[in-house]
């Protein structure tokens, strides 16, 4: 009941924009575990949903960190291909960045979206540790 009611108290963007990154962040997930990489990223490309006008980064990553709370499994590479997709409809270009590392904690891989050459979803420090493997700019 607590949720209901957060939810209810955002304006009206926010609201908008929060139930455009759970979908994102759903799609992202469900196509990730049913298709192949870059038929997944086009599938959560075409979803039909309006272009917005600018938001602010900090209310676009808001969102995606609020939806990744309530879609389950939804790791950093389903938040980083709905981030990109959220900043993308409000007109922001940015990369999405997949990393990997192999250090004490053993092999691990990581995703993020950059943004003017600024990290989003995961601090400078966290990704200092990964070499990028891959930046996909458009898909």
């Amino acid at each position: 009941m607590n949720c209901i009611r957060r939810f209810a108290s955002l304006d009206s963007a926010d609201r908008t924009l929060l139930l455009e990154a759970v979908l994102l962040a759903v799609a992202a997930r469900l196509s990730l575990w049913m298709v192949s990489f870059g038929r997944a990223l086009r599938i959560v490309a075409a979803i039909p949903l309006p272009r917005r006008r600018t938001i602010p980064v900090e209310r676009a990553v808001w969102a995606v960190g609020a939806a990744a709370r309530i879609v389950p499994s939804a790791t950093c590479l389903i938040q980083a291909v709905a981030l990109r997709q959220v900043l993308l409809r409000s007109g922001r270009s940015c990369t999405l960045e997949l990393g990997v590392a192999n250090g004490a904690r053993g092999f691990e891989a990581h995703a993020w979206v950059e943004l003017e050459n600024r990290p989003l979803l995961s601090s400078p420090d966290e990704i200092e540790r990964f070499s990028r493997l891959m930046t996909l700019e458009g898909f």
